[in-house]
């Protein structure tokens, strides 16, 4: 297996092909992101891959966690989701505790009818002062962010999903 690195060097070398053969987790590849096609340079977040159409492409690469490379097939992924860690069930049991009191209830009624936002503030306070910042769900944290949904955290360190498939070859200088 290659590095992230690897790739790096090797697209800037500017003698790199890719060819899509999973975008989103399907095989249904826009007429303009079809076939082989160079891959013209990269960043410290992305590698540049020309269109048919002859514009740039970007493939971001979030994190080398979420990328596997071989040297023949790149692979990129999500960011998976596991279950919350003891210490984060304590946190969000600490605010289920809190939120589920007749006070907090009433404000929160009282903040809906008036526009206020003391108990989101409060909320805010709470994960932030225990350094879960994450858990609220709102903004990612160390690569981390709640789940509404599942109610598990998103971990950029867990693969999750395929979210895109090439093919690599070297291809004429």
């Amino acid at each position: 297996m290659k590095t992230l690195a690897d790739l790096k060097r090797e697209a800037k070398s500017g003698t790199l092909e890719a060819r899509m053969i999973l975008r989103c987790g399907s095989t249904d590849i826009p007429e303009s992101l079809q076939g082989w096609r160079k891959i013209t340079g990269c960043n410290s977040v992305a590698i540049f891959i020309l269109r048919n159409d002859g514009k740039k492409s970007d493939l971001p690469l979030k994190k080398a966690s979420l990328v596997e490379y071989d040297g023949q097939t790149l692979t990129t992924y999500a960011a998976g989701l596991r279950d919350l860690t003891e210490e984060e069930q304590r946190v969000m049991d600490g605010w289920k505790k809190i939120s589920s009191t007749e006070e907090f209830k009433e404000r929160a009624i009282n903040d809906a009818y008036t526009d206020g936002s003391s108990t989101y503030y409060r909320e805010k306070w709470y994960f932030e002062n225990a350094g879960f910042g994450y858990l609220m769900g709102f903004n990612e944290e160390r690569g981390m962010r709640r789940d509404f949904a599942t109610g598990k955290i998103i971990d950029d360190r867990i693969k999750g999903d395929v979210v895109m498939r090439y093919e690599i070859r070297k291809g004429a200088q």
